[in-house]
């Protein structure tokens, strides 16, 4: 509720601005009057506060890359960037529960561009696919994960690459290596298709691999609207068969600042366990609004969802999402 009050808040923040000089606007009730140079205030700590960040992030960007790289700067642009997430969850009960999760992605120049200092709390691709549990794509519990990557563009359609990093995995400290192929390739009919394996090896938690098939398609030859179906087969040590989970889409931009997706996730493992009995872990469909407000930098998603989950033998469970985001360095 508390990053609730805080979305409903901000817009109102952003409408007092823009109508500063009206009496009504500024007037709490009829005895106290706001001045209108405090919502002024507050965007311009914000922005202040921002600022500092993206400052601190790229001098600490700028010391890594002279690490890596020699002292002399190659004169080129900072494309290194953090996000910051706020989510507050409601896993299909009545508690509702409160996330913060930080990715850092740092570019370094001085190395051609193949080297990243990736740092993530997120459930992305160095941490890691998602369980066989949910078919919930960000349900797992997310873990603090670091890596080094060396990235290696073979032509326009092909890349790899290497990671050599540090994670919480299992509630397990553990050191990984994870190698990663990609393949794009563009069809007729506006189609273009993403093939792309990771192979992770952890030092404790042993292997895991993830093959994903990925094919989107623009309608009436718009990139602004397009379909999309993304396939992706794991397996890792100690859970036998695969485990298989397939997500369908259509996303449209309403606007420069305004995008929406209608989405739908099934999961399917090919051999049963003690924990599951069914090859059919369930479904889930899902509305994801997103608006960038305020400032450049700040975001808000709102993802109300229905599932139909094995673990509550198909019944129909309601949940949701909202997120805040924002961002610092280069976006």
């Amino acid at each position: 509720m508390f990053l609730l009050s805080i979305f409903m808040l901000l817009p109102i923040s952003s409408m007092a601005q823009s109508d500063e000089n009206a009496d009504s606007k500024d007037s709490v009730d009829s005895n106290t009057t706001v001045p209108a140079s405090v919502f002024n205030n507050v965007g311009s700590l914000a922005d202040n506060a921002q600022a500092a960040t993206t400052d601190r992030f790229n001098r600490f960007v700028l010391s890594i890359d002279d690490f890596f790289g020699g002292a002399e700067s190659n004169g080129e642009s900072n494309r290194s960037w953090g996000r910051l997430r706020f989510d507050g969850v409601d896993p299909d009960d009545d508690s509702v529960e409160l996330k913060a999760r930080l990715k850092l992605r740092v570019v370094l120049p001085q190395a051609q561009r193949r080297l990243r200092l990736l740092l993530s709390t997120e459930d992305d691709d160095v941490n890691g696919g998602r369980g066989r549990s949910s078919v919930d794509a960000n349900a797992n519990e997310q873990d603090v994960a670091l890596a080094l990557r060396f990235v290696r563009t073979l032509n326009d359609k092909l890349s790899l690459n290497f990671d050599l990093g540090a994670r919480v995995r299992d509630r397990k400290g553990q050191v990984f290596g994870r190698i990663s192929a990609s393949n794009v390739k563009k069809l007729r009919w506006n189609i273009e298709q993403q093939i792309s394996n990771n192979f992770f090896l952890f030092s404790a938690s042993g292997y895991q691999n993830r093959l994903t098939y990925d094919i989107r398609r623009s309608l009436q030859d718009s990139v602004n609207v397009f379909l999309r179906s993304s396939t992706t087969l794991e397996s890792q040590k100690g859970i036998g068969g695969l485990v298989i989970n397939e997500t369908l889409g259509l996303y449209a931009d309403l606007s420069s600042r305004t995008a929406i997706a209608f989405e739908g996730l099934f999961s399917f493992v090919t051999s049963k366990d003690d924990q599951f009995d069914e090859n059919f872990l369930g479904s889930e469909y899902r509305v994801r609004f997103r608006q960038n407000i305020w400032r450049p930098w700040f975001y808000y998603e709102i993802w109300p969802t229905v599932s139909f989950p094995v673990s509550s033998n198909f019944e129909r469970e309601f949940g949701g999402r909202i997120r805040i985001e924002m961002l610092f360095g280069q976006f």
